[in-house]
């Protein structure tokens, strides 16, 4: 049976329960579709490394420690990306990687020119950009 359509909980490996342990008093009420999310990302956590298990329980804290109004925003910025093509994903990328390549002082000089943009600035600077990326993907 695969681990990711497993009713009840005994039903799940040891490795997997001991993971969903804290849900073990829910698992029965929880839907079909729960469960097996629930379980696939178990399944995931396991295949981590401790680096990555590392780096998973820090991003975990970070949104915990997000308003509710700042996770519905990241939530829907994740929505919006997931929506652009893939041309367009791939120059975001690339767009942050350039930026991460910036040392600590050329992204600080960077925020800082933004931020004394007017409001009218910003949208102009964000139009400019759009249309230049709209002729990058025309060629």
């Amino acid at each position: 049976m695969l681990l990711a359509t497993a009713q009840e909980f005994n039903d799940l490996s040891n490795d997997v329960q001991g993971v969903l342990q804290r849900f073990e008093g829910d698992w029965s009420s929880m839907d079909a579709d729960r469960k097996t999310q629930m379980v696939a990302g178990a399944e995931r956590w396991l295949q981590l490394d401790a680096t990555e298990r590392s780096a998973a329980r820090s991003r975990f804290d970070d949104w915990q420690r997000m308003t509710p109004e700042t996770r519905n925003r990241v939530t829907q910025q994740v929505r919006q990306f997931r929506d652009l093509s893939d041309t367009q994903r791939r120059q975001i990328r690339r767009a942050f990687e350039n930026y991460q390549s910036l040392n600590t002082d050329q992204r600080r000089r960077l925020r800082e020119l933004y931020q004394d943009m007017s409001a009218q600035q910003r949208r102009q600077l964000r139009q400019m950009l759009q249309d230049r990326q709209q002729r990058q993907i025309q060629r």
